[in-house]
Order: C-alpha cells, then sequence, then structure tokens
C-alpha cells in the first residue's frame, strides 16, 4: 500500500469524522434552544409572578402551558398566594374586631368612671347631710337640756311659790 494512499483513506476518515462532529454539535445547539426555551418562558413567567407578588399583587395568576414541574410549581405558587391573601384577609378582619372591641371597652371605662365620680358625689352629699344632722341633733340635745335646765328653774320656782301660799 502506498502512501498517499493511506494519507488519502485517513484524510477522507477525518473529514467524515469532522462532518460528523459538526453535525452532532449542531444537532445538540439546536436541541438545546429547543428543550431550553419552554424551561425559559416557565422560569420567566413564574418570576414575574413572584414580583407581582413581592409587590403586593395578591391576585397573580400563572399558566404554565407545559404538563411538568413547571405546572406543578405553578399551581403550588397559586395556591401559595391564595393562602396567604385569605391570611392577610383574617389578619384584617381579626384587627377590625380588635378595634372595635378596643372602642366599645374604652367608651365603657368612661361610662364606669361617669357612674363612679356620681356614686362618689352621693356619697358626698351623704355623709355631708348627716354630718349636718349630727350637728342638728347635737344643738337639738343641748337645746332640750337647756330646756329642761329652765323647766327645773320654773319648778323650782314654782314650788317656792306654792310654800308661800298654803
Amino acid at each position: 500500500m502506498d502512501n498517499t494512499e493511506l494519507t488519502s483513506d485517513t484524510q477522507t476518515i477525518l473529514n467524515t469524522f469532522l462532518f460528523i462532529l459538526v453535525l452532532i454539535i449542531i444537532i445538540a445547539i439546536v436541541s438545546a434552544l429547543l428543550f431550553s426555551n419552554p424551561i425559559s418562558r416557565n422560569v420567566k413567567a413564574l418570576l414575574a409572578a413572584l414580583n407581582k407578588v413581592s409587590l403586593g399583587d395578591m391576585t397573580v395568576s400563572v399558566t404554565i402551558k407545559i404538563k411538568d414541574e413547571f405546572d406543578l410549581l405553578g399551581q403550588q405558587f397559586i395556591e401559595m398566594v391564595n393562602n396567604v391573601s385569605s391570611l392577610i384577609q383574617n389578619v384584617s378582619t381579626s384587627s377590625e374586631t380588635v378595634l372595635a372591641t378596643s372602642i366599645s371597652l374604652a367608651n365603657m371605662s368612661e361610662e364606669t368612671n361617669a357612674s363612679v365620680n356620681e356614686v362618689a358625689r352621693v356619697v358626698e352629699e351623704v355623709a355631708h347631710g348627716a354630718t349636718e344632722q349630727a350637728q342638728n341633733s347635737a344643738e337639738g340635745a343641748t337645746s332640750i337640756s337647756e330646756l329642761s335646765d329652765k323647766l327645773n328653774l320654773v319648778n323650782d320656782a314654782t314650788n317656792f311659790i306654792d310654800g308661800f301660799c298654803y
């Protein structure tokens, strides 16, 4: 066998190998692009929904067209957003209830304070009346004692006069 014949056969094998290698690389790149585009779209859709939720929009919905792990992830994301939204609604309702109860307690406290002040005023009036009554009773007792002393004097004078008359 001739050296040129060997080189020619080797060159043909090398060219065929390089052609197949380039063809495989092109097929790999095209396949990667075909498979990565749906994944990239789904990731971008989930990121957009996450950004909306982070800004407070709890009405976000995610549509995943391919039924795979991303579809499951999208459904779980929507369920999570609904649960958080429900939790926020419950906290808001509880806050309103606490506010209403606080206002009611403040009103009752004011009414109780007014009642206590009224009772204190009435007790003070009763105490003042009792003090006046005690003073009047003491004055009455003194007046009766003085009247008794004067009646005794009148009685003594009457007895003395009676002693002259008989």
